[in-house]
């Protein structure tokens, strides 16, 4: 193959790729933002980006028993009425917490140990991967 058929080639790859470009990226966000939804109902959080998964810290024990009687688990999930979970969206490619008053909260919470907001290293592994995969479809 002569280096012009290459280069061709190559052109033609990249500009399939630049056209899907923007689906590329909500999707990788929309997969990013059920990854932290799903483990954040599970209990888990994560304290940096490509940090560990560990479990959320515990709730107060007034809370818990605030919690109990209200009939919920007394477990942190920030689930409480599931705003905030809901709250997490893919917007424009990237993941963000919709609403003020839910970056407040989740400000509050991290504060308080519950850091949530960020993908583990072996979840952004996850993630890529699958973005990798979308993209050699491509080409």
């Amino acid at each position: 193959m002569k280096i012009d058929q290459l280069r061709q080639k190559l052109q033609k790859m990249e500009s399939r790729v630049l056209k899907h470009k923007a689906k590329l990226e909500q999707d990788t966000a929309e997969m990013a933002a059920d990854i932290i939804r799903d483990r954040t109902r599970k209990g888990f959080g994560v304290d940096k980006n490509q940090g560990r998964k560990t479990k959320l810290a515990a709730l107060s024990p007034d809370y818990v028993k605030q919690r109990k009687r209200e009939g919920l688990t007394g477990k942190s999930r920030l689930t409480r009425t599931g705003q905030l979970l809901a709250s997490i969206k893919a917007f424009r490619g990237k993941v963000i917490l919709d609403g003020r008053r839910n970056k407040e909260v989740a400000q509050y919470v991290a504060a308080a140990g519950r850091e949530f907001f960020h993908l583990s290293k072996a979840e952004y592994k996850r993630v890529a991967e699958d973005l990798i995969k979308r993209v050699k479809k491509l080409i």
